[in-house]
């Protein structure tokens, strides 16, 4: 009798160049595991900034030079969505220009509200559009008193502390929701823990830790920060690069940049990446991956990565770093069996066993979240074995099944705008379908009207790692009849 085994499919590890949707990818079979450096299809660099941004630049206009911005409480007559204005969210005009655009930016900082003499926390911000002024929208954390009122001034401040070297703090734009979200780990950095990397100064700290409420990280005491200013810029990454400099000759081809470096040429830094730290170019932050260099011309070709599909041409002077390739994000199921040794297709009874999903904003269907829907559809399937392509498995009226091999109910889930997964299952149903384990495998997840599942969270494509919290894993028994 057939034993049970157990296969596991996770959205993370799968081709995103070719499968950008973690609700529908390919899994390809092989018997060599991942891909080296040279033939990645989806390189991914631990040294990828996570996270990045200048100090001191509440005021946009006065990047790294301003410890607060100011603004006033918005009335209709500045933006006629001031009208939806109450003690809790409400709409602020600043001076064009000078509030920062990027969502949440200012998570977790304090406003204080100087007519009245009050502070609170922000814990949503998001900036609307410019004209004459800039408006945004502010949620705090607790309404301010009834003496609120349009007009009101107030200012938001940047809690950075560099003033002692062994327990300096910087605020994190942006940072993430969660008690320690960027863990460190004291030794080197290619331990994966995370690291505050000083691009100015090209000097790393290990994380110590990163409070939520505050959105401030720290650093361990034994490691003080030396001439570290609160106007420099910063990152948080895994890994620090393995080179950096400045330009020396740049010209653009198509979408190709063509680069001289101030470091001398190593084989090594083929199939690795450049990226731009000068703050004031128009190719600041951008990564590209040198794949050839001219001994001739001594200079490097850099192509577009997924991340930034177009390339700015950086100018003469501008700095860069090389970010080290680490691995190539696709890992296939590493089948040991021989793959001639089953030709065919053979009945398998599989059941779905868990579903886990992504508790965010959808951005297909009906919009809201899937706890809010009746039920999904999972789809797994042979790809290019001959008799792939299942139909009509589990027999429905609903056109949008014909593909599927499981129904999930979306039964009662706790806390369903407050939990970061929610996992379903088949509802105990086993289905017996033709199945060839040595050939690439078809996941996918859809609702009710064949959408394929999809948030309004960013997934993070190479040379970045994937975002954890947007993807999708399931858990099947697979047992052959």
């Amino acid at each position: 009798m057939s034993n049970t085994r157990f296969l596991e499919i996770d959205s993370t590890y799968r081709n995103r160049n070719l499968w950008p949707y973690p609700g529908q990818f390919e899994v390809p079979i092989s018997q060599s595991g991942r891909k080296s450096k040279m033939d990645a299809v989806d390189p991914v660099s631990l040294g990828t900034p996570l996270n990045s941004w200048t100090s001191n630049s509440f005021n946009r206009s006065l990047a790294g030079t301003s410890a607060s911005v100011s603004a006033i409480i918005a009335s209709v007559s500045d933006a006629p969505i001031a009208a939806t204005n109450t003690t809790t969210t409400f709409i602020v005009r600043a001076t064009l220009n000078s509030l920062q655009t990027l969502e949440n930016y200012y998570y977790n900082a304090v406003i204080t509200n100087t007519s009245i003499s009050a502070s609170r926390r922000i814990v949503n911000y998001q900036f609307l559009y410019s004209d004459i002024a800039d408006i945004a929208i502010i949620t705090v954390n607790s309404p301010f008193s009834d003496i609120f009122a349009d007009g009101n001034t107030i200012i938001i401040s940047d809690p950075s502390d560099l003033s002692s070297s062994t327990a300096p703090y910087l605020f994190v734009p942006a940072g993430r929701a969660g008690d320690n979200a960027y863990p460190g780990n004291v030794g080197t950095p290619n331990n994966n823990g995370y690291i505050i990397y000083n691009e100015t100064k090209n000097q790393y700290r290990q994380i110590a830790d990163y409070t939520s409420v505050t959105s401030i990280l720290s650093i361990y005491a034994n490691n003080p920060i030396i001439g570290w200013s609160v106007s420099d810029q910063y990152s948080i990454r895994y890994d620090i690069p393995i080179s950096y400099g400045t330009i020396t000759s740049s010209s653009i081809n198509g979408n190709t940049i063509i680069i001289g470096l101030s470091v001398p040429f190593t084989q090594n830094y083929l199939k690795q990446f450049l990226r731009i730290t000068s703050a004031g170019s128009a190719a600041y932050n951008q990564i590209g991956q040198i794949c050839e260099y001219n001994s001739i011309t001594m200079t490097y070709t850099v192509l577009p990565t997924t991340t930034y599909p177009k390339l700015n041409l950086p100018s003469v002077g501008n700095t860069f770093e090389i970010l080290e390739f680490s691995y190539d994000n696709l890992y296939p199921f590493v089948y040991t069996g021989s793959t001639v040794s089953q030709q065919e297709m053979v009945c398998y009874e599989i059941e779905l066993l868990s579903l886990t999903l992504p508790n965010q904003t959808l951005s297909v269907g009906q919009g809201s979240r899937i706890a809010f829907y009746p039920y999904l559809y999972v789809e797994i399937a042979n790809v290019s074995a001959s008799g792939a392509g299942l139909k009509n498995v589990l027999y429905s009226n609903n056109p949008n099944a014909t593909k599927m091999i499981f129904k999930c109910a979306s039964t009662d889930v706790s806390n369903p705008l407050i939990t970061s997964f929610v996992t379903l299952d088949g509802d105990g149903a086993r289905q017996t379908i033709k199945f060839k384990p040595n050939d690439n495998l078809l996941f996918s997840v859809r609702l009710p009207n064949g959408n394929i599942f999809d948030t309004f969270r960013y997934e993070a494509f190479s040379p970045c790692p994937p975002d954890a919290l947007s993807q999708i894993s399931a858990m099947f028994s697979m047992k052959r009849l």
